[in-house]
């Protein structure tokens, strides 16, 4: 099946995951002294880091859906657990890297919606995501960001690395040899990436992979790890491995069943994805053609996923 998200698009740079959970309060607010590209030195004194990502540093990429502008890692002087921004035309959205190296997933940090970990870092990363591909040469100007390190007890539940969970999917072909994925790698034949029905969780096109799935095929026994490298299939939105308390949509769904797969065996949502589409199949992954051949795969079928980065 065609995944929902694929479209040309330049190359872009790491993207993948964010610190856990949204706090109530604690709105940034915009700061003139904040120098592009590096940290405020009033502001890192008063004990609040305050920066602004440079657009001209930013890469770019599209799907049929949306436009993706990608700030590169920014190392941080000190720990923080607490991330907001103003100052963008589209969503602005925040990840972190955990004591353990790993990335979360990434979480929108626009307006009063500040990011909040139960654990501080000094490596965040920002984009700025546009849902409309139309404005794909419009300038994004700078953001204004603000770190600072709240109480724990701020942080709501979620947060929590657990061990990674694992869910019968239905699984569709993707195929699409020549075009480009949502992270802007060029599918190649006998290719290996999947592809999710949320931008959370969307790997970097430049060798790093934060973000890989377990894939196994129950029939036969056969497994491979695979990188996400798409949004897809149907929904973009759809980030059913999470708990109901953290998932972007569709929170009363249980976790691990996607919403297309409710949609179409329980005409959930009048049996159509976000967009109004009627859902024709129940597919909540789709696997490249490399992956598709090394499970062995001669139909779309269930098989058993495992999201890696969540334990």
């Amino acid at each position: 099946m065609k995944s929902l998200v694929k479209v040309g698009g330049v190359p872009v740079a790491a993207f993948a995951a964010l610190l856990a959970t949204t706090a109530q309060g604690a709105v940034a607010t915009a700061a003139s002294a904040a120098e592009p590209g590096g940290v405020d030195a009033d502001a890192q004194a008063g004990g609040t880091l305050r920066w602004q990502e440079d657009a001209s540093a930013a890469t770019k990429s599209w799907s049929e859906s949306e436009v993706y502008y990608t700030f590169p890692v920014r190392q941080l002087a000190r720990p923080v657990n607490r991330v907001s921004a103003v100052g963008s035309a589209g969503t602005v959205e925040v990840r972190g890297q955990r004591p353990d190296g790993r990335w979360t997933e990434w979480r929108p940090v626009t307006g009063n919606k500040p990011v909040v970990a139960p654990y501080s870092g000094t490596k965040i990363q920002v984009r700025v995501v546009i849902d409309n591909p139309a404005a794909a040469t419009v300038a994004v100007p700078a953001v204004t960001l603000t770190a600072d390190t709240a109480p724990a007890s701020t942080a709501t539940s979620g947060s929590t690395i657990q061990a990674a969970p694992t869910f019968s999917i239905f699984a569709t072909r993707e195929g699409l040899v020549g075009h480009t994925t949502a992270n802007g790698h060029v599918i190649r034949s006998n290719d290996h990436f999947v592809a999710l029905p949320s931008r959370r969780a969307l790997n970097p096109n430049d060798g790093v992979r934060d973000y890989k799935v377990r894939v196994c095929n129950p029939r036969n026994g056969r497994c491979e790890d695979a990188p996400v490298f798409d949004v897809g299939p149907w929904n973009t939105r759809d980030d059913y491995w999470n708990p109901s308390n953290v998932r972007e949509n569709w929170q009363n769904l249980p976790q691990g069943k996607p919403e297309a797969t409710a949609a179409y065996y329980q005409n959930y949502n009048g049996g159509r994805d976000q967009f109004g589409r009627l859902v024709s199949n129940p597919a909540g992954i789709d696997l490249a053609d490399g992956t598709w051949a090394n499970l062995g795969m001669t139909n779309n079928d269930f098989v058993d996923v495992t999201y890696l980065w969540k334990g």
